[in-house]
């Protein structure tokens, strides 16, 4: 059973992403400026792992 006050982890993932290097890469798509680099560099991202949904509190 649970004590009271103590959560058990959710054991969830986020993919994090530069929004960014995203962003910047789809504007030089439109425009049909793409680099050779853009064609051959996958876009980078990672596996977060989380315990909770919330936002984590500042100074943690």
């Amino acid at each position: 059973m649970q004590q009271l006050g103590r959560r058990r982890p959710a054991s969830l993932t986020t993919v994090a992403q530069s929004l960014r290097d995203q962003g910047a890469r789809c504007a030089r798509t439109a425009l049909g400026h793409l680099t050779p680099a853009d064609r051959d560099t996958e876009v980078a991202w990672h596996l977060v792992g989380r315990e909770s949904t919330r936002r984590p509190r500042r100074g943690r």
